[in-house]
């Protein structure tokens, strides 16, 4: 996770760009109070962003004053579905 970084706090709720490493992953952010929130599919980052292989999310409105856990999930939905923790920040 680049952005924000892993742990951030006070970062702003919903309507962000989420920058992840490229990975072959499909993202979700999980709320603490639990609740999933649908992200579409990662996208090339602006060549603004630094590293070329660096992937955008767009964050939709997000609820305040919480940690969100960022997930990737290998084969999502299949009985071979694999999580891994990507990182977590809280929210303003």
């Amino acid at each position: 996770m680049v952005s924000p970084t892993n742990g951030a706090t006070g970062v702003a709720d919903g309507n962000f760009s989420l920058v992840l490493t490229s990975s072959a992953y499909a993202i979700e952010v999980k709320a603490s109070g639990g609740g999933t929130v649908a992200l579409p599919a990662p996208s090339p980052a602006p060549s603004s962003i630094p590293a070329p292989s660096d992937e955008t999310v767009a964050v939709p409105a997000l609820q305040p004053a919480t940690t969100y856990a960022v997930v990737g999930l290998f084969d999502a939905g299949t009985s071979c579905e694999i999580t891994t923790s990507i990182g977590t920040f809280t929210t303003q």
